[in-house]
């Protein structure tokens, strides 16, 4: 290719591509040395395309380095697939893809590369992890193999018009002792890496990894912002570390995109707002009961399918789904693109995360807090009412004065700053909620005497009762029954001791009476205190105790998503349920006055201005409804 014009090329980006998909042929090492000899013998860049057009996609992720290891272009580092001969497989894809207005996105394995591993024993790892029968192992992120990869990415942006660059798979296994692993332990901590990694020097191993990992995301990123500093990049397995990983999350933030694996609605808002992203990349979204949710969430749509090693494309019997299922779907999702471009859902509240609150879980595993943030993530979605996840590290530079409230659940170890930031946002006249032992752990997950603003809460900390049961509830906070009294179960809860403000609610433990909604008012604002994260409800119910107001009502319980494109100046209502719906919408997160489009036309609503705000009777058997609101 032109390297002149490579250079030129203004890459259209993933997060600007809502119909994305993977031909993946990573998978397939368990033959693939059986069947060396089939690879791309049967594969056309042109019947590649023209199936990409037919099925509408935006965009096609192609592997130039896949699982196997070899390449799918000539390289100057790296043996092509012996297969391909003088075919240049990558270079003539993107051609025919850009011929047909669909962005090309470059992929280079990271973790798992059979070719190396074979190559290189003495830094692959077999029988650790999922690799255990494949790929020869995970590969050590502190060997020299990260040169490659380097080298790989690098090279992809020079040569080739890519619209933006994915690796898979990052991560760095426990058991090696290669002389790079000992040389960088060593730097960190001083000493010589253990002969093994168990519970007794588990954050040595923690950090360790984390040092790792974080180096290799930096490092890949810097590089291609060298060669290409307007393509996009992003990496996949950071994302994972929501549960038990190592990985940083924080550190994915220099990222303009992230990965999704599961096509969770969850995981994309809390990728999406932590890491501050236009949007996430949900896999596996365009085969579950929630793609149409997501679409309305800002999801860019996407899914690694396997294909015939031969063609690389999906097998005869697999394609009637891409045609009567996905290219329908994608058709869709084509004619509301104007409404789904530069869109941001109407926040109801926002959840403060903060990726430090793991230290206080045993192994530093996430899994207790980041369950907790997708029990109220999906409970608030399912009555329309959209959380805005927020990092801890945004709070000292953004202005959250538009929020009716944001909640802290378990959040812990925030910094000086970030404490000042959120007393501030309530000292202007905003409320916060903080639920359980939130702000009342360190640094290094170690318990506080008393909460970071137990001054401001209006209480201080007394003692944590574990598994304290049945708790009967009294008094005068808004609850979900609507009345009083209420017994729920708790497997913890903090006794506190009150110094000013109000209880709203009083909570009964073997006839001893302890605040559990207390609300103490400052500067201008407030700050609530729930004295356990135990109860999803109880939660939903403080919240709204101090808001007041929903988002959004809706009938029957239907769904529904109110976005805002702050660039045309409108809102965008998306029902996602189908039938008869009616929704109030609330002038104070939405104040428009009418109707100004449909889709898809012809299907049947009523709009009419209430004291409350717009209220739309919608009544049709049409799918995928939306309104456009001024």
């Amino acid at each position: 290719m032109d390297l002149k014009a490579v250079a030129e090329y203004v890459p259209k980006g993933a997060s600007n591509c809502f119909r994305q998909l993977c031909l993946d042929f990573n998978w397939q090492t368990q033959f693939f040395k059986a069947r060396m000899d089939e690879y791309f013998t049967q594969s056309s860049p042109v019947e590649i395309a023209e199936f990409a057009k037919a099925i509408n996609l935006d965009a096609v992720l192609l592997l130039a380095v896949p699982h196997q290891g070899f390449t799918t272009y000539d390289s100057e580092f790296g043996d092509k697939f012996p297969t391909l001969g003088k075919m240049d497989w990558f270079g003539e894809c993107i051609e025919e893809l850009h011929k047909r207005d669909i962005a090309a996105l470059g992929y280079v394995t990271i973790g798992c590369n059979q070719k190396y591993a074979d190559e290189h024993p003495e830094y692959a790892n077999p029988g650790e992890g999922f690799w255990e029968s494949t790929f020869g192992g995970p590969i050590c992120s502190n060997s020299p193999y990260i040169d490659l990869v380097t080298a790989y990415s690098e090279e992809v942006l020079r040569r080739f018009p890519v619209d933006a660059l994915r690796w898979d798979i990052l991560s760095q296994p426990k058991k090696c002792r290669c002389e790079y692993c000992k040389k960088a332990y060593w730097e960190q901590f001083g000493e010589e890496i253990p002969a093994v990694f168990d519970e007794s020097n588990f954050p040595q191993w923690h950090e360790f990894a984390k040092a790792t990992i974080s180096r290799v995301v930096l490092r890949l990123h810097h590089a291609c912002r060298a060669v290409k500093p307007n393509v996009e990049t992003w990496q996949n397995h950071l994302a994972f570390g929501l549960g038990d990983s190592p990985a940083d999350m924080d550190v994915a933030r220099v990222q303009d995109m992230s990965y999704c694996e599961g096509g969770s609605p969850f995981l994309q808002l809390i990728l999406t707002g932590v890491l501050n992203l236009k949007g996430t990349i949900v896999g596996h979204l365009i085969r579950t009961p929630e793609r149409r949710l997501s679409v309305a969430l800002g999801a860019r749509s996407y899914a690694p399918f396997a294909v015939d090693h031969k063609t690389i494309l999906p097998e005869e019997h697999e394609k009637p789904w891409f045609y009567n299922d996905l290219g329908p779907f994608y058709s869709m999702v084509k004619e509301i693109e104007p409404y789904l471009v530069d869109t941001k859902p109407v926040p109801y509240l926002g959840l403060v995360y903060c990726e430090q609150t793991r230290y206080r879980y045993p192994q530093y595993d996430r899994a207790p807090y980041i369950n907790l943030l997708s029990d109220l993530a999906y409970a608030w979605l399912g009555r329309s009412q959209v959380p805005q996840f927020i990092s801890n590290l945004d709070l000292p530079s953004n202005d959250y004065s538009s929020y009716k409230l944001l909640v802290l659940p378990e959040t812990c170890n925030l910094q000086a700053e970030q404490l000042e930031a959120l007393k501030g946002y309530v000292e202007k006249g905003g409320q916060l909620l903080v639920i359980g032992d939130a702000l009342r752990y360190d640094a290094n997950g170690k318990p506080l005497s008393d909460f970071s603003l137990a001054r401001e809460m209006g209480v201080s900390f007394i003692k944590r009762h574990d598994n304290p049961g049945n708790i009967e509830l009294r008094g005068t906070g808004v609850i979900e029954t609507g009345h009083f009294p209420v017994v729920i179960k708790a497997k913890a809860f903090n006794e506190v001791n009150v110094k000013q403000g109000e209880t709203l609610i009083m909570g009964e433990i073997d006839g001893d009476k302890m605040p559990v909604l207390h609300v103490n008012s400052y500067e201008k604002g407030r700050i609530a205190y729930l004295a356990t994260s135990d109860n999803i409800s109880l939660i939903q119910a403080a919240a709204y105790s101090l808001i007041g107001h929903l988002q959004m009502k809706t009938s029957e319980n239907k769904q529904a998503v109110v976005t805002r494109q702050e660039k045309e100046g409108r809102w965008i209502l998306h029902l996602i349920d189908d039938g008869d719906m009616t929704v109030q919408l609330d002038s104070r997160y939405c104040s428009a006055s009418q109707v100004v489009g449909q889709y898809p036309s012809g299907w049947s609503y009523q709009a009419e201005m209430t004291p409350l705000g717009l209220k739309i009777k919608a009544g049709d058997d049409s799918k995928d409804r939306l309104l456009v609101l001024k």
